[in-house]
């Protein structure tokens, strides 16, 4: 097969660059020649550049999922939750060039025409689509590792509610059939869409007491809980005024969220629905969950209807837009602004109706927000989630284990460790870096009690200090024990059944 043009090697690697870092050569692997990190992400990904039969150079962004995501079901799941996704679709590969293990592997991808010898216009249209594949991607990490996650929880108990709406799949019935997806067809000039189904969290039967308990459950985010409890008492006061006689000033039931990836933004969005719902302010309380792929279309004149669609969803509950910013564009050719327009339009023709939430970095959110007037003039409260300490990092990944029927005890020391190594500020993930964590820590005690002839319940439960042995060395060489007691229990081999 004839090499690719270096031109237009190099010339995806330019288009790339904007958005990246670390972009390098794969090993071993000229078929995949960049590597790379989203910036603002620790999401890895690869672009292999090939060339269709026509001639035509074809970028293609792939981040790799977890190996769970390869089960028949869970691939179901995941098919569903990105068919209608303008930016971001599921591949599957039995041979994964770069892969050589023989394994089923599964990609979040998208692929878009290259072509060196563009006009600076195309070039700029081409960059924005990178921006909004590798935005889409990115953003669609977190609830596909969610998906998987629920899956295998699903898989291993045969009680267990359905995986659906905790993992963020919706849960109506689809009469869609799954179809192979040829990826080089699922191009940027693809046909007419639909708007894709948003995700849908229904709200349950809760008191404004019960709401606010199951807040204060929540680890750390005691800004956040003040500012809700103070919408709360506020919202309480006016009504009261109202029902009394009083001229009501009502506060907009709208929020701007800022903060990190996970400081539990989504979390607190679906409980700000319960809590409006239990305040008479909304119907349902329902959340639908929706970013710029929910809302913006491939066309000019579909972004409207579509975004018009996904409010339609959410009234009477609340419209969750993670990585508002997003819809603003720096580039050209982008119809964000027109989904941003509808949206005020909606919410404007249906106040008492809705409560619309947007979140993403404290930055963009500003500049976001000072884009519009319209936008500024409707959301009155911005509630910081701040990154947790660490020490409420160490809870988060205690309930975890918990919550799966594990036991940390023995390896508080170097959790603690690990964690307060960590590298922080922009892009940190917060709770998502406890579950990935969690789940490498599991990788290695899996290998350890699989070398057992015939582990016991404790063997299977239990979480040994050599299994964070990998990750300390990973964050900082090999690691020191906190206390000779606890080296002598790592360097004791004779108990290798539970090291």
């Amino acid at each position: 097969m004839k090499p690719i043009d270096s031109r237009v090697l190099e010339f995806a690697r330019k288009c790339l660059a904007p958005f990246v870092t670390l972009i390098g050569e794969a090993e071993g692997s000229s078929a995949d020649p960049f590597v790379f990190a989203m910036k603002g992400s620790t999401v890895g990904c690869r672009a292999h550049v090939y060339r269709r039969f026509n001639g035509t150079h074809v970028l293609r962004i792939d981040a790799k999922l977890p190996a769970g995501a390869a089960h028949p079901e869970t691939q179901k799941h995941l098919l569903q939750m990105t068919q209608w996704m303008p930016f971001c679709s599921l591949r599957v590969d039995d041979s994964a060039s770069g892969y050589p293990d023989g394994q089923t592997h599964v990609f979040l991808t998208h692929s878009i025409f290259v072509d060196y010898e563009q006009t600076p216009e195309a070039h700029e249209f081409l960059m924005q689509n990178i921006e909004q594949a590798i935005g889409s991607i990115d953003h669609t990490w977190g609830r596909a590792n969610d998906v998987i996650a629920s899956a295998r929880r699903d898989r291993s108990d045969d009680e267990s509610n359905s995986p659906e709406v905790s993992a963020g799949v919706d849960d109506e019935e689809d009469d869609t059939d799954d179809e192979e997806i040829d990826e080089e067809d699922h191009m940027t000039t693809m046909t007419s869409i639909s708007a894709r189904r948003p995700v849908t969290i229904p709200a349950r039967p809760m008191t404004t007491a019960q709401v606010l308990a199951e807040l204060d459950k929540l680890v750390g985010l005691a800004p956040v809980k003040d500012v809700t409890r103070s919408l709360v008492a506020r919202q309480r006061l006016e009504k009261l005024r109202q029902d009394a006689g009083m001229k009501a000033v009502l506060p907009s039931p709208h929020l701007v969220f800022t903060g990190n990836p996970g400081t539990g933004k989504t979390t607190v969005a679906r409980l700000i629905g319960q809590l409006y719902k239990s305040l008479g302010l909304l119907s349902r309380g329902h959340l639908i969950e929706a970013n710029r792929s929910t809302l913006v279309a491939a066309y000019v004149g579909q972004t409207a209807l579509k975004t018009r669609q996904v409010c339609e969803q959410a009234k009477g509950g609340v419209l969750f837009i993670d990585e508002a910013y997003s819809l603003i564009s720096e580039h050209g050719y982008d119809y964000g602004r027109e989904a941003v327009e509808e949206l005020l339009t909606f919410m404007e023709n249906n106040r008492g109706q809705i409560a619309v939430v947007v979140a993403g970095y404290p930055e963009e959110m500003k500049k976001f927000m000072d884009m519009n007037p319209g936008l500024k003039s409707r959301f009155d409260a911005t509630v910081d989630f701040p990154d947790y300490s660490n020490d409420e990092l160490v809870e988060i990944f205690n309930v975890i284990a918990r919550e799966n029927d594990y036991d940390t005890a023995r390896i508080q020391a170097p959790i603690r460790r690990i964690i307060s190594r960590l590298p922080r500020g922009r892009g940190f993930g917060n709770g998502r870096e406890m579950r990935k964590l969690f789940g490498e820590i599991l990788d290695v005690h899996a290998l350890r009690v699989g070398r057992l002839a015939r582990p016991g319940s404790r063997h299977l439960r239990e979480l040994a200090p050599n299994d964070c042995l990998p990750k300390l060395k990973a964050t900082a060489g090999a690691w020191q024990a906190p206390d000779p007691s606890l080296a002598f229990v790592i360097d004791n081999r004779a108990r290798a059944g539970y090291l």
